[in-house]
């Protein structure tokens, strides 16, 4: 998906070389922080959690009509079974000192990413990166706690 989030941690060079001793507890805390803020990230109505429902999935503006987690409803009787699930395809893969985040339904572009058209906006859907921009202070609190956790287990001071 276009428009994957990468988090980055500023003065992490200095960490790093500092870390470079615990190489297995550095990946496993930051790794832990990463997912955490991924979870957080995708759990933001507009992304895994569907915006409320538009007339775009309601019968009474008539057939055809689409069903989330279904598919098109061409008639009564019949239903095209074409969804790809979009909630439940969010990814989230741990890199070193973060976590990248991407939706495998072919559309998820268009409604989270890059080329998100202008109604998916409009009725709730939510672009990945914007939802990582307003979150950045949660992000560094996050990372934060957990370099904390890390210092006092590894037993390196903690000012």
């Amino acid at each position: 998906m276009t428009g994957d989030v990468s988090i980055e941690v500023k003065g992490i060079e200095e960490l790093q070389r500092a870390f470079a001793k615990f190489p297995q507890k550095v990946a496993q805390y930051m790794g832990e922080a990463g997912m955490v803020i991924g979870s957080e990230i995708i759990r933001t109505r507009g992304l895994k959690s569907y915006p409320p429902s538009t007339y775009r999935n309601n019968l009474s503006r008539g057939y055809p009509y689409y069903i989330r987690g279904r598919g098109t409803q061409t008639s009564k009787s019949h239903n095209m079974e074409n969804s790809e699930r979009y909630g439940s395809k969010w990814t989230m893969q741990g890199v070193a000192y973060g976590v990248k985040i991407g939706n495998e339904a072919s559309y998820a572009p268009y409604l989270a990413g890059d080329k998100q058209v202008e109604w998916a906006g409009h009725v709730g859907w939510r672009k990945l990166l914007d939802v990582a921009n307003e979150k950045r202070k949660r992000i560094t609190a996050i990372f934060s706690s957990y370099i904390t956790k890390l210092l006092k287990d590894i037993g390196l001071e903690v000012k």
